[in-house]
């Protein structure tokens, strides 16, 4: 889905992707009514669409025609409320579950992995344990792997922020 800022967007246009600057062209335009689709040859400013197959663009793209650049805001993504480690069933499996969670972020930027070096395990957070349950699904049925998930270790850290003294008598019982 997006929304076009100024001009106009037409079927077949060559656009360029602000970040990669890459060009992206558009195929077929379409508008969604419900689960009906209709297809359409031009959307003008302010109109929201959809289009398919674009190849170097995710969520969050900015995308322009011709010479000058656009800036706009970059959308931020609420923060994931909820963390779990993956456990992998073998270690083969590690980097394609580590490369199924990287393209899983392109996809969906509130959905976070990351390698946890104090005890060597894979982190996930997201914003719910549905949102966990379906990405891990995905991940599944996409490069047949099987993985768990289970609580993340947490390190305990203290410090020591002030001196004390103490002075004790050891009474032994009988």
């Amino acid at each position: 889905f997006f929304k076009v800022y100024r001009g106009e967007l037409r079927h077949s246009q060559e656009l360029i992707e602000n970040k990669s600057k890459t060009k992206e062209r558009i195929g077929h335009l379409f508008v969604f009514n419900g689960k009906n689709r209709e297809e359409i040859e031009k959307f003008n400013a302010g109109d929201i669409g959809a289009t398919a197959k674009l190849k170097s663009s995710f969520i969050g793209a900015t995308l322009y025609a011709g010479k000058q650049e656009e800036k706009l805001p970059e959308f931020k993504f609420p923060e994931p409320l909820i963390t779990q480690a993956v456990k992998p069933e073998s270690e083969k499996d590690n980097e394609k579950l580590g490369e199924g969670l990287q393209l899983i972020h392109r996809l969906d930027p509130c959905f976070i992995s990351e390698h946890s070096p104090e005890f060597n395990e894979l982190v996930v957070s997201a914003m719910s344990k549905s949102h966990i349950d379906i990405m891990a699904e995905k991940i599944k049925a996409k490069y047949k792997i099987k993985f768990s998930f289970v609580l993340p270790q947490v390190s305990y850290r203290e410090t020591i922020s002030s001196r004390s003294k103490a002075q004790g008598k050891y009474k032994k019982q009988s």
